[in-house]
């Protein structure tokens, strides 16, 4: 029985907010619930031969199958474009009709309750999706040849006749022929390599724990294989031959991650081997294929790379998929967080095991700022979300960095203890099986003995977030601090008014006053006895809540926070709030941090804070910094944070960063930014930076996305060389973004050939370029693209692009680009000019002794622009 809060959330999410924020479901999208099964399914035998030279799959599948209560008369398998031969059950032929996406067989004569049946479909096809066949070609010579599979969400129907829905689970086989100087990658234990005859051999896997299908996978090339341990289990790392050495450090920490999750979760890797196979253009960064994750290959790095790149988050993500998303399955694709989140926030967890608490805080505040960036820009929807057409939309910001978010406040409500076991209960009692989240919500409160209820409905089936303005004042006659906490988001069917813990921290010279104040409505007030006068406010120390936060407090408390919290978040917090208040000494302070905070998250959200404040003091301290800071991802965010000034001390300071850097990354940083300065001079420099080689061309894409923001009509050639097929994938996907900037700036005749240059791409045959072709497209807002973005919408085979193209085409119906574009300089010059005003009328009030005592800052959705994760 489907609990009633899930049953109506297909409804809530389709709704808007009237801000400006899109519904997340599209008209006419279903409701999604589960989906029937004709029998029960016990096990997958595949035997297949892959044909490189044409592109091709044969072989035969057999499933067995157990009649239910009803018996079996037909199964219905997805087979989508694939050519049918035979049909056989127990042997026996039986007829079948074909639609080109469901296999209908009629089992002959029907069996009856209990009993099993093997059905074995014999087919071949040149699948278009789910299996790939890499070859060199004349644009691409130095392209590898293999083959490899992605089969989630639903796409192993392409090339493999079987219930392609997370709803069943068998065990399985897999005897794979490939020519004998390739290795065939599957699941589960390798047991024996067999000669097949005219230059091919034949791999025989067999994994005997029940797994979806979606999970069945196959790599197949020529490997070198670099061979570990972790507790008895045989880990090994494939690779291209010669890169042994990045394999060992892309991947070496994996013993480590599995002994950690292993004591964690309480429940021992459950698999005979695991394996991580790098592959060349793969679609994601990996798949966490049960036992055989598959990775990009540009994962791989070297030791330049090594300074600011780290393969650690995405190991780390995948792995933790073999307990949550392979042990344990989501039943439906509405419940996919059980999945995702999981495996966002192990990646959170391993982070504070190997690099200590300071790191893990900041890569969950940078988990919900990519979360919050989603929310305000595209859409708002519940975590557990059902009115979809394709299950890859819901593979969102929501899923991962939202859902990992969740987790780590259900963390911080039950403790450390509760939680864990909790856990442990959840995997022991669901191994093997599939579950909803409900049963993870049962298995929590079963050991915390907590009624979670009101949590997961606000949380997982509704969706947004608290926004929270938080203002303070100590009256010295009481000695009291009175908090008065607001929750400024407009609440709808889809956002509710929260009920939540937030803790808060009163310091003074004497020692510290802690409560927490329950927030049950729109405004909460919180009384707080002190020992003495306060030095700072603490709010919600650790960061556990997902939220914005609008602090308004004293800006003596600020400053004191920024120098002083133990706590990496609440200095940045500060940093932000004092840079946007304009009050004298505010930005000093931020500069100060900036040059000496001991964590280089801080830092980098002090430059990221200075660039939102704008002004000469600001400038001049970023300009110091890109000279002096040795962390290099701080530098990277010093970097970038100069872009924001179009002066020609930024340009100065960003020539020698973006081809000099030690780091390859800052080098891409500087380039972009650069770029963006608009400074006289900045063009040769950005054609030098094209010839630099770089992991994953960070350097060159930097430096074409910096092309695209100069405003330069030379630039638009070198752009459209780089986007040219031929050219690095990432390179040209660069070069995309670059033409997208360069045209929401042109006008005319530039601004019609960038557009018809990205109309063109967007039918490219690199997923990446697509994608990045229709961003762009939608970032222009421009009417004549609405013909390219309906051929994407409707005719693409992959769901993120036609995702992206629905989205692009409902903006154009609201509006094209109006007025803004022509307005955007004019609009920033007046915003500097506004802050200088502010500033001097800060500084004349404190003169005439008027100073506030106040500063409003802002982070989240409205907030600092964050950054990604470096190796996700």
């Amino acid at each position: 029985m489907a609990d009633a809060r899930e049953a109506t959330c297909g409804r809530r999410e389709a709704g808007g907010d009237g801000s400006g924020r899109k519904p997340f479901s599209f008209p006419g999208a279903p409701v999604r619930f589960g989906r029937d099964v004709s029998a029960a399914l016990r096990h997958i035998r595949l035997e297949i031969r892959l044909d490189f030279e044409r592109r091709r799959v044969e072989g035969t599948v057999t499933h067995t199958l157990a009649a239910l209560a009803g018996g079996l008369r037909t199964v219905a398998l997805d087979a989508v474009g694939l050519e049918i031969e035979r049909v056989t059950a127990d042997g026996a032929p039986v007829p079948f009709w074909y639609d080109g996406e469901r296999l209908g067989v009629t089992v002959d004569p029907p069996r009856p309750a209990g009993a099993e049946v093997k059905l074995s479909v014999r087919y071949s096809g040149s699948p278009r999706r789910g299996l790939y066949f890499l070859a060199p070609d004349e644009a691409n010579p130095e392209r590898p040849l293999q083959a490899w599979t992605q089969g989630e969400d639903e796409d192993n129907r392409y090339w493999l006749p079987c219930p392609d829905y997370p709803n069943q689970r068998a065990t399985s086989e897999m005897v794979v022929t490939v020519p004998e100087r390739m290795t065939a990658v599957s699941n589960g234990r390798l047991n024996r390599v067999m000669e097949a005859g005219r230059g091919e051999r034949t791999f025989h896997w067999s994994m005997e724990i029940p797994h979806v299908t979606y999970l069945l996978s196959i790599a197949a090339g020529t490997f070198a294989e670099v061979k570990d341990e972790a507790d008895g289990v045989p880990l090994s790392y494939y690779v291209a031959p010669g890169r042994e050495a990045e394999a060992r450090r892309s991947f070496g920490k994996t013993p480590d991650m599995i002994r950690a999750f292993n004591r964690r979760l309480g429940v021992k890797y459950p698999y005979p081997k695991y394996a991580q196979v790098a592959v060349a253009d793969f679609l994601f960064g990996g798949m966490e294929n049960i036992s055989a994750t598959t990775l990009t290959d540009l994962t791989l790095h070297d030791e330049r790379a090594h300074l600011d790149f780290s393969s650690e988050p995405l190991v780390a993500h995948e792995l933790a998929h073999q307990w949550f998303g392979d042990l344990v399955t989501c039943r439906t694709w509405p419940h996919a967080w059980l999945n995702e989140s999981w495996a966002t926030f192990l990646e959170s967890v391993w982070r504070e095991e190997s690099e200590g608490l300071d790191e893990a805080l900041y890569d969950r505040f940078l988990q919900g700022e990519e979360y919050f960036r989603e929310d305000a820009t595209r859409y708002r929807r519940p975590i557990v979300a059902r009115a979809w057409r394709d299950p890859i939309e819901i593979f969102d910001r929501h899923l991962y960095e939202k859902g990992g978010r969740v987790l780590n406040m259900l963390r911080g409500l039950l403790g450390a203890g509760p939680f864990w076991e909790g856990v442990r209960l959840y995997l022991t009692r669901h191994a093997g099986g599939l579950a909803e989240t409900e049963d993870f919500r049962r298995a929590l409160e079963e050991v915390s003995g907590r009624d979670l209820g009101p949590v997961f409905d606000q949380w997982l089936y509704h969706g947004g977030h608290p926004d929270l303005r938080v203002e303070a004042a100590y009256d010295p006659d009481a000695a009291e601090v009175r908090v008065t906490v607001t929750q400024t988001q407009k609440p709808d069917d889809v956002t509710p008014v929260f009920t939540l813990p937030l803790p808060l921290e009163v310091v003074t010279a004497e020692g510290e006053r802690r409560a927490t104040l329950s927030i049950e409505g729109p405004t909460s007030i919180a009384t707080i006895r002190v020992p003495g006068p306060p030095t700072m406010l603490r709010v919600d120390p650790g960061d556990t809540v997902l939220k914005s936060l609008d602090l308004r407090l004293p800006h003596g408390w600020l400053r004191e926070s920024l120098a002083k919290d133990p706590d990496p978040i609440g200095r940045i917090r500060a940093a932000q709030a004092l840079a946007r208040a304009s009050v004298p000494g505010g930005i000093a302070a931020v500069a100060a941090a900036l040059r000496g905070d001991p964590f280089w998250g801080v830092r980098a959200e002090c430059a990221r804070a200075l660039a939102k404040a704008r002004g000469g003091e600001a400038l001049a301290a970023l300009v110091q910094a890109a000279a002096s800071e040795k962390h290099p991802k701080a530098r990277r965010a010093v970097a970038d944070a100069l872009g924001e000034f179009r002066a020609p001390e930024a340009a100065a300071a960003l020539r020698p960063l973006a081809t000099t850097d030690p780091s390859y990354y800052v080098c891409g940083s500087a380039a972009e930014a650069l770029g963006r300065t608009r400074q006289p001079g900045a063009l040769p420099v950005l054609e030098q930076a094209l010839a630099l080689a770089s992991h994953r061309e960070a350097i060159r894409s930097g430096a074409l996305r910096g092309l695209g923001a100069l405003r330069d009509a030379e630039a638009l050639p070198l752009l459209r060389a780089w986007a040219a097929p031929g050219k690095p994938e990432p390179a040209r996907v660069g070069a995309i973004e670059g033409i997208g900037r360069f045209a929401s700036e042109a006008e005319g005749r530039l601004r019609r050939e960038a557009r018809e240059l990205l109309q063109d791409l967007a039918s490219d045959p690199a997923f990446r370029v697509r994608e990045g072709a229709v961003r762009a497209l939608a970032s222009l807002r421009d009417p004549e693209a609405a013909g390219a973005l309906r051929r994407a919408r409707d005719g693409d085979l992959d769901g993120r692009v036609r995702r992206r193209a629905a989205e692009a085409l409902r903006g154009l119906e609201d509006g094209g680009s109006g007025a803004a574009r022509g307005l955007r300089d004019d609009l920033e010059a007046a915003r500097d000019e506004a802050r200088a005003l502010a500033a001097r009328v800060a500084r004349l009030e404190t003169l005439l002794g008027l100073g506030g005592a106040g500063a409003s800052g802002a982070s989240g959705a409205n907030g600092s622009s964050g950054g990604r994760k470096d190796g996700a």
